[in-house]
C-alpha cells in the first residue's frame, strides 16, 4: 500500500498542531523521535504493515484507507444537508477508531491513542450539529460534552475549543444567552498560546456577535462581527468568512445601515461561491433578497429579489435542504404579497374618485383613502420584520 498521501497532512501535523505538540511532550527525546520517522514517513509504515500476516494485510489497509476518507464523506454529506447519511458515517468512524489493537512499538500505540481519541472528539462535535438538524437535541448536547471529554483526556485545547462551541450554539438556539456567553469564552481561554488548529477563533467572534444582538447589546455585536470578519481576512480563513460577513450584514441591517448591509453581503456571496459552499451561499441570498427589499421596493428592487430567491430555492433543492427550501419559499411569497400591495396601491391611485358634493362621493372618496393607508402601514410593518434576515453563528 502507497501510504504518501499522509506524509503532507502528517507533516503539517508535527509543524502546526498544538495538541499533537503537547502529546509528543509527554514523550522521551528517543520516542519523540522515533514517532516522528515512523509517521512522516510512508516507506515506514509500508515496512510495518508488511511485518503483519497476510490474513490482517488486507484489513489494515482498509481501516487506514476508511479512517482517511470516511470523515471527509461525512462533513461532505453534512454540508450538502444529508444528515442521515451523515450520521451513519459519522457513527461508523468512531467505530473506527475505537480499535484498540496493540503494535510492539509503545511510542506508536500512544500516538495511536492520541490520534483515535482526538478524532472521536472531532466526530462527536460535528455530531451533536447532525443530531440537532435532525431535531434531537438531547443526543447533541451529549455528544458535544463527550466531545469535550475526550478532548480534555488528551488535552488538547484545540479541539476542546471547538468542542465548546458547538455547545455554545446549541445554548444559543435554546435561548440560554449566558450559559451560551460562558462557553464562549472559555473557548476563547483554551486557545489562548495555543495554535487555534481549527480557525475556531474567528468563528466563536461570529457567535458571539449573534448572542449579544440577541441580548440588545447592538454595539457590542457590531464590534465582535468586525472583529470575526478582520479575522478572517487576516489568517485567510475562506471557509469562515462567509458566515462572519452574513451576520455583519444582518446586524448593520438591524442597525438601520442598508448600504453597508448590501457590501457586506456581496463579498459574502464572492466569498461562498469561491469555497463552494452551496448552503451558505443559500442564506446569503435569502439576506440579499431582503435587504434589497429594506428600501423603497421599487419594482426593479422586488424583481432583483425574486431573482436571488430563486437561486436559493434552486440550491435548497439541489442540497435536499427542507429548512433553507421554507425559508426561500417563504420569502418568495413575501415578496408576491409585497407585489400584489403595490399593484393594488397603482389600482386605487387611479380610481380614486373626483371631488363632488354629493354624500355618496365623499364616503366613496374617504374609503378610498383609508384602504390605502392601511395598506401602507401593513407593508412598512411586514418589511422591517428582523427574523426575515438568516443569522446564524458559526460552528
Amino acid at each position: 500500500m502507497d501510504f504518501s498521501f499522509f506524509q503532507k497532512e502528517m507533516k503539517e501535523i508535527l509543524k502546526e498542531d498544538s495538541g499533537f505538540q503537547e502529546f509528543l511532550a509527554t514523550l522521551s527525546e528517543s520516542e519523540r523521535d522515533s514517532l516522528t520517522d515512523i509517521i512522516s514517513d510512508g516507506t515506514i509504515l509500508n515496512k510495518l504493515v508488511n511485518f503483519l500476516p497476510d490474513s490482517l494485510k488486507g484489513e489494515i489497509n482498509k481501516t487506514l484507507q476508511d479512517i482517511v476518507e470516511i470523515p471527509r464523506k461525512a462533513l461532505g454529506l453534512y454540508e450538502e444537508c444529508r444528515f442521515g447519511e451523515a450520521r451513519d458515517l459519522l457513527n461508523q468512524t468512531i467505530s473506527l477508531y475505537s480499535y484498540d489493537q496493540k503494535t510492539s512499538v509503545p511510542e506508536l500505540d500512544r500516538a495511536r491513542e492520541f490520534v483515535s481519541t482526538r478524532l472521536k472528539a472531532l466526530c462527536y462535535n460535528l455530531l451533536g450539529e447532525v443530531e440537532w438538524s435532525l431535531g434531537k437535541a438531547d443526543e447533541a448536547a451529549h455528544c458535544h460534552r463527550t466531545s469535550i471529554k475526550l478532548a480534555e483526556r488528551v488535552r488538547d485545547n484545540d479541539t476542546c475549543a471547538k468542542a465548546l462551541l458547538g455547545l455554545a450554539t446549541q445554548c444559543w438556539r435554546r435561548g440560554s444567552f449566558e450559559e451560551a456567553l460562558d462557553y464562549c469564552h472559555n473557548a476563547l481561554e483554551h486557545l489562548e498560546g495555543n495554535r487555534d488548529r481549527w480557525n475556531s477563533r474567528s468563528k466563536i467572534l461570529t457567535t458571539l456577535s449573534v448572542i449579544l444582538c440577541d441580548m440588545g447589546q447592538s454595539d457590542d455585536a457590531v464590534d465582535h462581527a468586525a472583529r470575526a470578519v478582520d479575522l478572517c481576512y487576516e489568517i485567510d480563513d475562506k471557509k469562515s468568512l462567509p458566515v462572519s460577513l452574513s451576520n455583519l450584514a444582518c446586524l448593520f441591517m438591524e442597525e438601520g445601515d442598508p448600504a453597508h448591509a448590501m457590501e457586506a453581503l456581496e463579498e459574502a456571496i464572492v466569498a461562498a461561491r469561491e469555497t463552494r459552499d452551496l448552503r451558505e451561499e443559500a442564506l446569503i441570498c435569502n439576506n440579499l433578497a431582503m435587504c434589497l427589499l429594506r428600501g423603497s421596493k421599487t419594482e426593479n428592487e422586488m424583481d432583483m429579489a425574486r431573482e436571488e430567491l430563486t437561486h436559493a430555492l434552486s440550491i435548497s433543492k439541489d442540497i435536499s435542504s427542507p429548512s433553507l427550501e421554507a425559508m426561500a419559499t417563504g420569502n418568495m411569497g413575501f415578496v408576491q404579497q409585497l407585489r400584489a400591495k403595490q399593484m393594488r396601491r397603482e389600482h386605487l391611485s387611479l380610481k380614486r374618485p373626483r371631488f363632488t358634493i354629493t354624500l355618496g362621493r365623499k364616503r366613496m372618496r374617504w374609503k378610498y383613502t383609508a384602504t390605502w393607508h392601511c395598506i401602507s402601514k401593513s407593508s412598512w410593518v411586514i418589511s422591517t420584520v428582523p427574523s426575515r434576515l438568516a443569522r446564524r453563528p458559526s460552528s
